[in-house]
């Protein structure tokens, strides 16, 4: 007989579902919003990339878990970000640049964020303003920021990347 094609699922319908589920919207714990997250298709479809981009500057969405929960989770978030594809690095880095500069936010989840910018930058995909914030936090930030972004800044130094090598000798010189 004719095949009923509004049976057939649609493919975008499991993705929303753990789109939905990695936003914890109905109070889900950490090891379901985790796999929710490791379950999605790569790559990311662009309304996948934009929710999960927009998770990234809504620290509210995860602060119900407790803080070792939240670390997890948000680094997994960048993680996924970073390397499931569809994701435009360019806009992740403006979203991890944002986070960083953010000084509401727990410090665990801007090293994090400073740690991926790294990797962008190591990928070779981080645009020059991304670069400015590594520096930022490498001249400005204490603690474990500026041990980070300096650390990114010597890796990128050691493999030749495009970098201020008179800024970085005036870090370097701190």
């Amino acid at each position: 007989g004719v095949m009923d094609l509004k049976a057939a699922p649609t493919p975008e319908q499991p993705s929303l579902a753990d789109v939905e589920k990695a936003w914890g919207l109905h109070g889900e714990d950490l090891a379901t919003r985790l796999s929710a997250l490791r379950a999605l298709r790569r790559p990311l479809n662009a309304s996948e990339a934009a929710s999960l981009l927009d998770l990234v500057r809504r620290p509210q969405n995860y602060s119900t878990l407790t803080p070792d929960a939240q670390y997890l989770f948000f680094n997994e978030l960048l993680e996924t970000l970073r390397v499931a594809g569809g994701v435009n690095h360019v806009t992740l880095a403006h979203g991890l640049a944002e986070t960083i500069r953010d000084e509401s936010r727990l410090e665990v989840q801007r090293d994090y964020a400073l740690q991926h910018l790294g990797q962008l930058y190591e990928l070779k995909t981080l645009p020059p303003e991304g670069l400015d914030v590594v520096f930022e936090m490498a001249e400005t930030a204490q603690s474990a920021l500026a041990a980070t972004a300096v650390r990114n800044l010597g890796r990128g130094a050691a493999q030749k990347l495009p970098l201020d090598l008179d800024r970085l000798k005036k870090v370097a010189l701190k």
